[in-house]
């Protein structure tokens, strides 16, 4: 679902849920990379909002992410976020969970439609603005199914709760 209002973004006060920000293009590296928008998943109800952050498709656009300041979040791409200036330090970064879970590191292969369009326009350096937010939406859904470490998580959370 994308978000039209800032009312959308009251359910996801104080759950744990996962970020997945959109970039500008993966070709790119995130020193000058910009961040479009974010995928936001509720890891209960696997629910998912997306939040335009300037795509072109988005109808209310925002980079505030304060309404996750509640929240135990699991972030995709931390060090894309950081470059682009958000505090990323109370995120728990799910690619090193993922490492630290399984020995080796995740890697993604890129989507068919961003690998369509980077063959159509080879010299666009805004691949990410000619696909759809549900698209991306679904792409994150679809990192997280294979990313998420279920009982990593779970432990994790349990002795970091502890303390």
């Amino acid at each position: 679902m994308i978000v039209d209002s800032i009312q959308q973004l009251q359910h996801f006060n104080s759950k744990a849920v996962f970020l997945y920000p959109i970039l500008r293009d993966l070709r790119v590296h995130s020193k000058v990379n910009t961040v479009i928008g974010f995928v936001v998943i509720d890891l209960e109800t696997r629910n998912a909002i997306t939040i335009s952050n300037n795509h072109p498709e988005g109808i209310w656009h925002t980079n505030n992410l304060e309404f996750l300041n509640n929240s135990i979040v699991y972030c995709y791409n931390t060090i894309a976020l950081k470059y682009a200036g958000y505090d990323t330090s109370k995120y728990i970064d799910v690619m090193m969970q993922y490492y630290l879970y399984t020995n080796t590191g995740y890697t993604t292969t890129t989507p068919n439609i961003i690998q369509h369009y980077t063959r159509v326009y080879p010299n666009c350096y805004r691949i990410n603005e000619l696909v759809s937010l549900c698209k991306h939406e679904q792409i994150a859904q679809e990192i997280l199914q294979e990313c998420w470490v279920k009982e990593f998580n779970q432990d994790y959370h349990s002795t970091r709760m502890s303390y």
